[in-house]
């Protein structure tokens, strides 16, 4: 698992054998995003790394949109 648990800010970790990372959500900072295939193997969810001040203990991966298309259609706005 990549980060950790965390229920106030799901998911918080991620398996790497059930995503993709797909590209950086910007530019100026180290923050990748990815395809979350752990709740559905044809609606991924998007996720990206919130980065913490202790990269031991306080990195998160939070999911962002509940699918692609959401994704796309969101952020193209």
């Amino acid at each position: 698992m990549i980060g950790h648990q965390d229920l106030d800010h799901a998911p918080g970790h991620l398996n790497p054998q059930q995503c993709v990372l797909i590209g950086n959500l910007d530019l100026n900072q180290d923050q990748p995003i990815a395809l979350d295939y752990r709740m559905n193997e044809m609606k991924p969810s998007i996720v990206t790394l919130q980065w913490g001040e202790n990269p031991a203990t306080d990195n998160r991966w939070l999911k962002i949109s509940n699918s692609f298309d959401e994704f796309i259609i969101t952020k193209g706005q």
